[in-house]
């Protein structure tokens, strides 16, 4: 405990006490432990009395010489009460004297006694002889703890001649105590897997059944909240199989455990086996330990091809299979059949005997073929067949893909390399043969990756080479990837293998002058900025997924070698009060899928959204990550992202992969308005979307803007209050913001609206020129052409409305009216022919008959109120609309 919450008052008897805590307990004194010291000597009967002090003799009625040494004290918020004191005896006697402390916490109860902690009472007993003993730090019952009364006593008495009394001497007694500011609550802790959403209680950890070897030991991680948390919260691994798991941090303190902490269990198993181990966590004031069990298997890998189903040469009505296999392991299950016949399929995938996924299949062809993944956690697959008829199969098989082998070195795409002269499929299971050097010279793709011995493949700049499960290397087995370098720009980069330098950024030209920087969330620099010093350090390392900018004068192809990035890689967001922006990247060796990144992003960044860097013109434009549709995020590329207030993390997974041929890549968002601004064949944009759950000032949905560094690149963007958005999400119509744009240099500009199909019927879009007074309809006429001074120009206006609602028409009305601020605007896109609009005031009937001009905003003089809208529309009058003026 720090010294400044222990507090230590020591009591030596026959000194002046100084002054005690107000009465209590009627006429009582009382130590007050969080506020006052004390100190007395050789206790004396005369000097103290129950009428003036805490501390008094009380005696029995029966003899002067027996009684009580009484303390009171007031114990609240104070935890871990300790006593020390000496006792002694001033004369010989015959007859054996005991002083025994003891508690209780009111005048009316009964005395109990204090043990120490093998049962025994406290009990100071007289010799023959002098006799003195000191007791320290006798711990009081935690019961005593928190209390506003308690009271300790000593009873002095004698089995004996209760006239013949040694005199007791009572010295330096001292009380130590903690303080607790949460007043003796109990201590809450919770963990619960990171990323759940709910935040579920974890109650075991499972990892894969995993095969021996394997590149990096598979982790899981949890995440650890508390509250009234004192000091930390404890973890250890306890077990028999502990030493085949670890954790990323053994302690969480208090302040990390407001908001809660997220800790990796690595299971790093060097046997074959079924390894379990306990995980306990504990804390003081917790009413118990935590015990989450932890289970890891492995197994040594079998030959890829091997089939691991037996001979059959039955002709049966069923089959029945159980045969272990390899969590998130791709698989293949076929089979002939002699005859024509339909056969039933169950899939049943298991850890151990815990059902984790079961499907079914039909088969209804004589040869029947099919891809399997194993699920994660399964280590054991069951497959039954059955048929109303007897059948026989033939070339049964379950085990990987098939396997293609390659023989030479050479280009991947070349089919003379391979064996028997066939390329792989995305499908195939790759064996990169011993010492071959490989070369990828287009996008490729494949099930399964194995390198063996002093093996490399080399990827050439521009190409994605896409895994969708393990990479397996040996010895001296490696990758070489290449990427290239804009020259006289700053490009958003992130490594792709585990050991990169900062020195590989000159290596290959030493004439060519080329920085290196990252930026530091919440660490402004000299330049007031929050990018770092130039790194000139040649062995700084490169963190994959972490972003880093890299400015060259000349083109540069970087050359990254060594072991691609681990499968999994999660990135801690830092967010200040002053600045939440964070560099991230992807590292793997294709583009990433919003859709497949969608499930590890989702409220983890302000409004899904990632913020990426247009290196030609130099400019931050959104991408909102959205599961309904598929944009990718290019390869070894860098962007922003926006941290939440509370602390989350990004994680990129290999399986986020964009899968090759499975629909259009898109690098822009199409279910969202993009609102535009250009200059020539350059642009830069905002999205705007609508979800009921968000609000119309900034919150979670939302993405602030970020600023290019092009003097002559205009931005556009928009505005609320102090608010600047990049991604404005609302929660309905109408919507309406002002629109900001800068321009360093002053130019021409076009203001364009993209993605206008995405709006539902009846819905308009308006941009005001608030400077001339006039309504742009950007459904119908999309763009706006103005002159940008240079600066910042806030002098248009967006408005997006939905048309007023009248059940007399059967589709929209194409009639518009909505609020501004104090302003009622009217719009009517003649989709009926209108002919006549009056408004009639509820309150004292006054009408106000406008005239309308068709195509065009007019602004009605109304005021606050209830109203009755009629109107004529097809030379029918529809009357008594109501209508509301806030």
């Amino acid at each position: 405990m720090e010294l400044l919450n222990k507090i230590k008052y020591i009591i030596i008897l026959m000194l002046i006490l100084p002054c005690f805590a107000n009465a209590q307990q009627g006429d009582l004194h009382i130590y007050d432990l969080k506020n006052n010291s004390f100190e007395v000597k050789n206790f004396s009967k005369k000097s103290y009395s129950k009428a003036n002090d805490a501390i008094y003799f009380e005696q029995d009625a029966s003899s002067s010489n027996t009684g009580r040494l009484i303390v009171n004290i007031n114990t609240f918020a104070q935890n871990d009460i300790t006593l020390s004191w000496t006792n002694a005896t001033s004369n010989k006697v015959k007859t054996p004297w005991t002083a025994k402390l003891q508690y209780r916490f009111s005048e009316t109860e009964d005395w109990k006694d204090v043990k120490d902690s093998r049962n025994n009472s406290i009990v100071y007993t007289t010799t023959f002889k002098r006799y003195s003993r000191t007791f320290s730090n006798i711990s009081l019952p935690k019961e005593c703890e928190n209390k506003e009364f308690v009271q300790l006593s000593w009873q002095i008495s004698t089995n004996g001649n209760k006239n013949n009394s040694p005199e007791i001497l009572f010295r330096n007694i001292s009380i130590s105590s903690h303080y607790d500011k949460y007043s003796g609550e109990p201590a809450v802790v919770r963990v619960s897997m990171n990323g759940d959403e709910n935040e579920r209680d974890l109650n075991a950890i499972i990892f894969n059944n995993i095969s021996i070897p394997y590149t990096y030991p598979e982790n899981q991680r949890i995440k650890i909240e508390g509250e009234k948390i004192r000091d930390s919260i404890t973890l250890n691994i306890v077990g028999d199989n502990k030493e085949c798991f670890s954790l990323s941090s053994y302690s969480v303190n208090e302040k990390q455990s407001l908001n809660g902490k997220v800790i990796s269990v690595v299971y790093d198993p060097k046997k074959e086996g079924r390894h379990k181990a306990i995980l306990e966590i504990t804390t003081d004031k917790l009413s118990q330990t935590i015990r989450i069990p932890i289970e890891g298997s492995a197994a040594n890998h079998k030959a890829y091809n091997k089939n691991m189903l037996p001979k059959e040469s039955k002709v049966l009505s069923s089959y029945n299979y159980r045969i272990p296999v390899f969590s998130n392991t791709d698989y293949q299950y076929r089979f002939s059949l002699q005859e024509k016949n339909i056969v039933y399929v169950k899939y049943r995938w298991y850890r151990n005997t815990t059902l984790v996924y079961s499907m079914r299949d039909t088969v209804r062809t004589n040869n029947y073929c099919v891809p399997l993944k194993a699920p994660k956690g399964a280590n054991f697959i069951e497959i039954e067949l059955s048929s109303n008829s007897k059948f026989a199969m033939t070339d049964a098989y379950f085990g990987s893909p098939k396997v293609k082998t390659m023989l030479r070195s050479g280009a991947w795409s070349d089919d003379e390399n391979w064996e028997n002269g066939e390329g792989p499929v995305m499908e195939d299971v790759v064996v990169i043969d011993k010492g071959l050097n490989v070369v990828v010279d287009e996008d490729v793709s494949c099930s399964m990756l194995v390198l063996l011995d002093s093996a490399n493949v080399s990827i050439k700049n521009g190409h994605n080479f896409y895994v969708s499960s393990d990479i397996i290397y040996s010895k001296k087995s490696f990758f070489t990837v290449w990427q290239y370098l804009l020259p006289e720009r700053w490009n958003y980069i992130s490594s792709p293998v585990n050991q990169a330098y900062a020195a590989m950024f000159s290596m290959k030209n030493t004439s060519n002058d080329s920085w290196l920087m990252q930026y530091n969330t919440g660490k402004k620099s000299k330049l007031d900025d929050y990018w770092s010093d130039y790194i000139t350090d040649p062995k700084f390392s490169l963190v994959p997924g972490r972003g880093y900018a890299v400015y060259t004068h000349d083109p540069l192809n970087v050359k990254y070698e060594g072991l691609l990035c681990s499968s999994s890689i999660s990135i801690p967001l830092v967010s200040t009060e002053e600045n939440k922006w964070n560099l991230v990247g992807n590292p793997y060796t294709a583009p990433l899928s919003s859709k497949r990144l969608f499930e590890d992003i989702d409220g983890k960044v302000q409004g899904n959204v990632l913020m990426m860097f247009d290196r030609e013109n130099k400019v931050y434009n959104p991408i909102i990550i959205d599961p309904k549709e598929e944009v990718v995020i290019p390869s070894l590329e860098s962007f922003f992202v926006e941290a939440l207030p509370q602390p989350t993390e990004i994680t990129f997974k290999r399986s986020h992969q964009y899968i090759p041929s499975t629909g259009e890549m898109s690098e822009i968002n199409h279910n969202f308005l993009s609102l535009s601004i250009s200059k020539g064949l350059t642009s830069q944009y905002a999205l705007l979307g609508m979800d009921d759950r968000a609000e119309y000032s900034f919150d979670e949905y939302d993405c602030h803007k970020m600023f290019g560094n092009n003097e002559n690149m205009p931005d556009i963007y928009l505005t609320d209050g102090d608010d600047e958005y990049s991604v404005n999400v609302f929660p309905t119509y109408p919507a309406i913001y002002n629109i900001g744009m800068y321009i360093g240099n002053p130019s021409d500009v076009e203001m364009n609206l993209n993605n206008v199909s995405v709006l539902p019927e009846g819905v308009m879009v308006f941009v005001e020129d608030l400077e001339n007074k006039k309504f742009y309809d950007f459904c119908s006429e999309g763009s706006l052409k103005t002159f940008l001074k240079s600066g910042t120009t806030e002098s248009y206006r967006i408005h997006i409305i939905k048309d007023t609602p009248i059940k007399e028409l059967k589709k929209y009305s194409g009639i518009y009216i909505w609020q501004d601020g104090d302003r009622v605007l009217f719009y009517c896109d003649m989709v009926n022919q209108v002919q006549q609009v009056r408004f009639t005031n509820v309150k004292d009937n006054t009408i106000s008959e406008i005239p309308y001009s068709a195509y065009e905003v007019m602004q009605l003089d109304l005021d606050e109120g209830t109203y009755k809208m009629d109107l004529k529309i097809n030379d029918k009058l529809i009357k008594n609309i109501d209508l509301a003026i806030k």
